[in-house]
């Protein structure tokens, strides 16, 4: 009966721990689906034959299950409590049109962290550089945004730093635009490759956002400068996707390192200015962006 008991409160556990990765409006719809839909079965010919021809299983069970719908409900209920709680930090940041993470306009107050936790210097120094390859990286626009902002936190937070452009009229929408983009996404880690040799598992949500748009921008050049299945139906087909990507990724990489490599005495004065500076505001990073030089 413990046994029982204890996979009961396993499998309940687990069903809530799933639906904590859904939205939280989808959760609640599940769960109150999940239990109308026990409800109903219970009531109907074939829920009462059931019950009726298993009744003595059915009450050995019932105290585990009573004990483990509790349990998983509690449960549930604290997922679902701190979610909204948290729903306050979520509100307070956004991915921008160029996908990088941004935070509100003040960038003060609305990060998650504790300033007992400080970083180790060169772990600082390492978010500088990479915020500042992002930074620069608007050089390669052909439009800059109107505003950007920058900034970079000494302690253990998350993120420990952000940069967010954004224009007071729409967004530029064209394959040119899209490329600069994805160059930006790449720029932070071909930063701290340029000043360090290599870069940390902090670039992984860069390398996504990349690829989301490097999906967008084969489908539109398919057939013309590379190869692009838009809905692969063989593994050599999903192989040459990846090799496409692959190959892409690689050329984008080797400008971005040659751009910021030609501009590393610029690109370390733009990590000590976030360093020691609140925020980057759009006056000071235009005009780090003027002094870049171009490939």
């Amino acid at each position: 009966m413990h046994n029982f008991k204890a996979n009961i409160l396993n499998i309940h556990r687990g069903f809530l721990k799933i639906l904590s990765q859904f939205p939280l409006n989808i959760s609640i719809v599940f769960i109150f689906c999940a239990y109308f839909i026990i409800v109903h079965l219970a009531s109907t010919a074939f829920g009462q034959e059931f019950i009726a021809r298993n009744g003595q299983l059915i009450s050995h069970a019932s105290d585990g299950l009573f004990l483990g719908f509790v349990a998983s409900s509690v449960y549930g209920g604290i997922i679902i409590l701190s979610r909204l709680l948290s729903s306050r930090d979520y509100g307070l940041y956004t991915y921008s049109s160029d996908n990088m993470r941004t935070y509100s306009s003040t960038g003060k107050g609305v990060y998650k962290g504790s300033i007992d936790k400080p970083l180790p210097d060169s772990e600082f120094h390492r978010f500088a550089i990479h915020e500042s390859g992002h930074i620069l990286s608007y050089a390669l626009y052909n439009e800059i945004p109107d505003t950007i902002e920058a900034w970079v936190r000494p302690y253990k937070t998350s993120p420990n730093g952000c940069v967010s452009g954004s224009y007071l009229k729409a967004e530029p929408y064209n394959v040119e635009h899209l490329l600069s983009v994805m160059k930006s996404q790449l720029a932070g880690s071909c930063a701290e490759a340029v000043v360090f040799g290599n870069f940390e598992l902090g670039s992984l949500k860069d390398f996504s956002d990349w690829e989301q748009n490097a999906r967008d921008y084969l489908g539109c050049v398919s057939g013309h400068d590379y190869m692009w299945f838009m809905k692969p139906s063989s593994k050599v087909e999903v192989m040459c996707n990846a090799e496409t990507l692959s190959e892409l990724k690689s050329r984008q990489r080797r400008e971005v390192v040659d751009f910021l490599q030609s501009n590393k005495p610029l690109l370390l004065a733009v990590a000590e200015e976030l360093k020691n500076t609140d925020m980057l505001d759009t006056a000071i990073i235009k005009g780090f962006i003027s002094k870049a030089e171009s490939l």
